[in-house]
């Protein structure tokens, strides 16, 4: 039994609506509150403080019925209703209870100030401002009662510790309301701020697949074109190009598959990124074709570069003589503004180093 209650206290989950889903807990949280304030009443107020005991504790079954049609309400995902009624329920009681514990002077009708304005916030502006509303004109009800001096039944004249009960539970109602108004709007945003974290990463991502080479990690084509343009505008000649090619990925493919072929350029892209500086641009530009781009440098220096590829090469050779990496290399450098026509040189020698190999003549072709 214990359990089934645990379950019907419990918020509704709405599958796959996370807004819905915090409305729900919010709603759950402000009946569970409402349904405490009716417990307090009928095990505190009902006993010591009621004059009419007959008539307190129907009301008290009317509003508890209420609380329970508000439940299935929300728990059918009629959460605006469901949360009306428990809205309208508390503030009908802490209105009542205003006006029998001395009107607009209360204590009472001094938190319903605030609650009226909390609870609007917190459910729906158009309900804030009709509750609001019938604050305003109630209030001036019992004013314009209390100035003609209009007596109540004796029934209805509350005694200071009456009115004390009630101030009470409306005090610890209004803190509950603002707890609960704080805590949602402190969910709103850390949903918000996973929200913008989460667009961010995803903008991240996106720029980075952008600029980058699905397979070998390092950048595309489409980035080294811009960088190309880039630099053809800038002031930072000269600028050097040194364009590679995979000697034999055809034939891995086609003799060892296409798996064999993914590593063959991921080692690649490794070997060039392990040699050339960390402000050079080292990308994937074609299928078996990589182009290095080196701002601010000067023939000699990429002639020193390009010497420490090969060393790298005869290295590779030497620890993995069955998978070492074959290039073919092309090289030139740009001295102004002719950055275009130096790439298309670069990329001429590495086709005439690419032929050169074929034929078992020299191994690279740079200048």
């Amino acid at each position: 039994m214990l359990t089934h209650i645990k379950q019907w206290l419990e918020p509704p989950h709405f599958e796959g609506d996370e807004e819905k889903n915090r409305v729900a807990r919010l709603m759950n949280t402000l009946g569970l509150y409402f349904a405490l304030l009716l417990v307090a009443a009928a095990a505190i107020f009902i006993p010591f403080f009621a004059t009419d005991k007959i008539a307190a504790w129907i009301i008290i079954a009317v509003l508890m019925m209420l609380y329970i049609v508000s439940r299935y309400l929300v728990s059918r995902g009629q959460l605006k209703l469901g949360g009306s009624i428990i809205v309208f329920g508390a503030w009908a009681i802490f209105q009542g209870m205003a006006f029998f514990s001395g009107g607009v002077n209360s204590p009472v009708s001094i938190t319903l100030v605030a609650m009226s304005i909390i609870i609007g916030l917190l459910i729906d502006i158009s309900i804030g401002s009709i509750i609001v509303l019938l604050s305003i004109l109630v209030e001036l009800g019992l004013a314009i009662l209390q100035t003609n001096q209009y007596p109540l039944p004796q029934i209805l004249h509350f005694t200071p510790l009456a009115t004390w009960f009630w101030f009470a539970l409306a005090l610890g109602f209004l803190y509950g309301t603002v707890n609960l108004v704080t805590r949602n709007l402190q969910s709103a945003l850390n949903s918000a701020h996973k929200e913008n974290e989460r667009r961010k990463n995803l903008e991240d991502q996106l720029r980075y697949q952008g600029s980058h080479d699905v397979l070998t990690g390092i950048y595309n084509r489409l980035f080294f074109s811009a960088e190309l343009e880039r630099l053809e505008r800038s002031r930072e000649f000269p600028i050097s190009f040194v364009i590679v090619d995979v000697d034999g990925l055809k034939v891995i493919n086609d003799t060892q598959g296409h798996t064999k072929g993914d590593e063959l350029l991921q080692h690649t892209a490794n070997v060039l990124c392990s040699v050339f500086r960390d402000g050079d641009v080292v990308a994937r530009i074609g299928g078996d074709e990589f182009a290095v781009l080196l701002p601010a440098t000067d023939s000699a220096t990429m002639e020193q570069i390009v010497s420490r590829v090969k060393e790298r090469l005869v290295e590779e050779i030497f620890k993995h003589p069955d998978t070492s990496v074959k290039l073919s290399l092309g090289a030139s450098t740009a001295e102004k503004g002719t950055v275009v026509e130096s790439f298309n040189l670069a990329d001429q020698r590495m086709y005439a180093d690419k032929a050169g190999h074929k034929s078992n003549k020299s191994h690279l072709s740079t200048s």
